[in-house]
């Protein structure tokens, strides 16, 4: 979704000199994004993954292939967070810079900065001012607590001092090789989806169900088969660190090889 974002946006013609935040919500994704001449900073996330992608369109940037090592630096704190990336080109021959997989703590040191240094492999630093950048954190958040309580979250865990859910092992070790094996019987081709969990007050999945509209059904009974009952997370907590019900997601991505 950022990719076509960043385009639309960059054809809109000429951008006010610093604009707001503007956030931009899917079925599956909530977006922010701010456009500054000539460049497009976008923070993108699946509600519940605790994963998220930084997108940055720039002239400037640099062809890194593939992917590269890369790391953001925020300013004024000189905080840090590492990763890898990769670099395309969209219309009009810009250039970006994709990062996917960047913590939760993305969020939190983008609140309290004014500017990125987004260094990939050794080329020149490229500097990205982030301007109000806690209105825009707090924007994401906020897209990303409603499309999990309507998803069975408790709201309280959103208030200050509660917290969402933690699971327990990466999400990309829930469903083992067989379980895949599983899901290619059952696929009539490659498979990328999304599936939301409710998590009960224990940690353990009540529900699971695919969020992405085309998921084959037989697909989702596999895949919620291996995940319910199972306690995969430290449970979310409100303010008084009662454990409540939350609300999570996690990927599948099956694709299948040329014959």
């Amino acid at each position: 979704m950022l990719i076509p974002l960043a385009v639309a946006l960059l054809v809109q013609g000429a951008a006010p000199e610093v604009s707001a935040w503007q956030v931009r919500e899917a079925p599956t994704r909530c977006t922010i994004a701010q456009q500054t001449p000539g460049r497009i900073t976008a923070i993108s996330t699946v509600p519940g993954s605790d994963s998220y992608r930084l997108v940055v369109a720039d002239a400037s940037i640099a062809d890194v292939g593939a992917l590269a090592s890369a790391a953001i630096r925020f300013a004024p704190s000189g905080k840090r967070l590492q990763g890898l990336a990769s670099a395309g080109t969209v219309a009009g021959g810009q250039r970006l810079v994709r990062m996917d997989g960047l913590p939760p703590e993305l969020l939190d040191r983008l609140a309290e900065s004014a500017s990125l240094a987004l260094t990939v492999r050794s080329h020149p630093d490229v500097a990205v001012p982030v301007s109000g950048a806690a209105a825009g954190v707090a924007a994401l958040r906020t897209c990303e607590a409603a499309r999990l309580i309507a998803w069975g979250a408790d709201a309280r865990q959103f208030e200050a001092g509660g917290r969402r859910p933690v699971a327990i092992r990466n999400r990309d070790e829930w469903v083992s090789s067989s379980d895949f094996m599983a899901v290619a019987e059952q696929s009539r081709g490659d498979v990328n989806a999304v599936f939301r969990v409710t998590v009960a007050s224990s940690g353990t999945i009540e529900t699971c169900r695919a969020v992405t509209a085309d998921t084959l059904p037989a697909v989702e009974r596999v895949v919620c088969r291996v995940v319910v009952n199972k306690r995969l997370f430290t449970p979310a907590a409100d303010s008084a660190g009662t454990a409540v019900a939350g609300a999570a997601t996690f990927p599948i991505l099956l694709q299948r090889r040329p014959r």
